[in-house]
């Protein structure tokens, strides 16, 4: 979740997939990869403004002048390849997709990663020696965030009792999630996971 403002977070990767889990063909792998890549095309293009038709001949071009043999396409499919491919980002997965990292990233700041960093700090006694009276475990908890594109952070101090508030509310967090799962699964409206 890190690269929220500037990448993909393959939201598409557990939306509706219907119509693709029908090629039994394909395995699962490699549908996750060609639905990974389909949604960083979209994120591209839409981020571009380049209409679908240009974009296509752009990544296709792209793939011939590249020298990566794994991308070479025969020039009988090239233009099967780009029909399908225009018709793949035109399609309604890869919208939902697109309107749903909208409304979620539709904030000020949005989480990067959260680290906690604990240390023992002693107490120093007021003697000529400075001797070590006590020590204290302090732990900080340092947040990653994204502003305007731009990766910020920030520290705040916690003790053993904040730990512990931090905890309960993360969980209350997920029983309230698999409560409004439910909720959706009850309306049969399709529910993505915002990874």
């Amino acid at each position: 979740m890190l690269f929220h403002a500037t990448k993909p977070s393959g939201l598409i990767s557990t939306a509706p997939r219907s119509p693709i889990s029908k090629i039994s063909s394909i395995p699962e792998n490699d549908l996750d990869e060609i639905i990974s890549a389909l949604d960083s095309l979209y994120y591209i293009k839409n981020e571009s403004g380049v209409p679908v038709q240009d974009f296509t001949e752009q990544v296709l071009q792209a793939m011939v002048e590249t020298e990566n043999k794994a991308l070479h396409i025969e020039p009988s499919l090239r233009r099967p390849f780009q029909d399908r491919l225009m018709r793949l980002m035109n399609g309604t997965l890869l919208s939902i997709a697109a309107k749903s990292r909208e409304i979620l990233y539709e904030q000020e700041r949005t989480f990067g990663f959260a680290r906690v960093l604990s240390d023992i700090r002693p107490v120093l006694g007021e003697n000529a020696e400075n001797t070590t009276d006590a020590a204290i475990i302090v732990h900080t908890l340092k947040i990653h965030y994204i502003q305007n594109n731009q990766h910020k952070e920030f520290f705040v101090a916690l003790n053993t009792e904040d730990i512990s508030f931090l905890i309960d509310t993360l969980i209350h967090a997920q029983e309230k999630e698999e409560t409004l799962k439910s909720i959706l699964s009850a309306a049969n409206v399709p529910y993505i996971d915002a990874e």
